[in-house]
């Protein structure tokens, strides 16, 4: 999801080439489980959205309004954490919602970093952050480790 898979087939054509495409898990669904945060679980999200942090274009995605029952896994957002989080808040989302920063996800030296969404531009402005990384915003960032997020 949201890598260049598409546009390398496409490339391979151009060039005579049928390529094989070996599927695996994504980085917006691995990190967020190695990390101990379950996309959906029963009683808390019923549903979850994969989005990318930014388009083509450098704009933000559009993206719903605030669910309770919902999982947002947003991929390549943190150098625009300001200006997403301007536009979750237009659609409602709670500044008390808990948010995970999946750095290098699935790597050895993986970090998750949890807070508040209200908090999330001021702890990634403090704390440097390594790319690939991960923003995941919903309850269940809180359903298996319940303590509570800085």
């Amino acid at each position: 999801m949201f890598g260049r898979g598409g546009e390398e087939v496409l490339f391979y054509r151009s060039l005579g080439y049928e390529p094989t495409v070996v599927p695996g898990i994504s980085s917006l669904l691995g990190g967020p489980l190695l990390a101990s945060i379950p996309v959906t679980h029963r009683g808390i999200a019923d549903q979850v959205l994969f989005a990318t942090g930014r388009r083509q274009d450098d704009a933000i995605p559009s993206l719903p309004k605030y669910a309770s029952t919902r999982t947002l896994v947003l991929a390549m957002a943190l150098h625009r954490v300001d200006a997403i989080l301007e536009d979750l808040e237009a659609l409602d989302y709670p500044r008390s919602l808990p948010v995970a920063i999946i750095e290098r996800a699935s790597c050895p030296d993986t970090r998750t970093l949890t807070t508040r969404l209200g908090n999330i531009g001021a702890l990634a402005k403090a704390e440097p952050i390594r790319q690939p990384a991960l923003l995941v915003i919903g309850n269940t960032v809180t359903a298996l480790n319940p303590t509570p997020p800085l």
